[in-house]
């Protein structure tokens, strides 16, 4: 079953609440995977780019072409034993980006959604949330 915008509110705002919105400390948690999915919810193809910032810095760049319509997941293996700071996006001339909130195990997955007027909006926006089911 697809995922929507609604289940990610809903569970961006849960780890909230859990976490406190605090950001990593000096404990390097280990994340196994970062999942971004892609929504182009126009009649026109974009490309979506997307980096990582640990602390050593960005990570390549990734781009993905999206058809009209799709929706299209990236799996990222971050790179381990380094502070993931952000994820980095740019859906056309539109810049992205968000600080990862804190997670409580190295079992947590990061998943992130990057939509591009999936429901109405003019410009993309970016969520994210974490899961133990990776």
């Amino acid at each position: 079953m697809p995922s929507t915008r609604r289940d990610f509110i809903v569970g961006s705002s849960a780890i909230a609440l859990l976490s406190g919105c605090t950001y990593f400390d000096d404990t390097v948690v280990t994340v196994p995977e970062i999942e971004v999915e892609f929504v182009n919810g126009t009649d026109e193809h974009h490309v979506f780019h997307t980096a990582l910032e640990t602390s050593d810095g960005l990570t390549e760049w990734t781009s993905q072409d999206v058809e009209p319509g799709v929706s299209e997941v990236l799996t990222i293996e971050p790179p381990q034993n380094k502070d993931l700071i952000a994820i980095h996006s740019f859906v056309d001339e539109y810049p992205l980006s968000e600080e990862f909130v804190a997670l409580d195990s190295a079992n947590e997955c990061v998943r992130v959604l990057i939509e591009y007027e999936a429901i109405g909006g003019e410009e993309p926006t970016i969520l994210q949330s974490a899961t133990d089911s990776c």
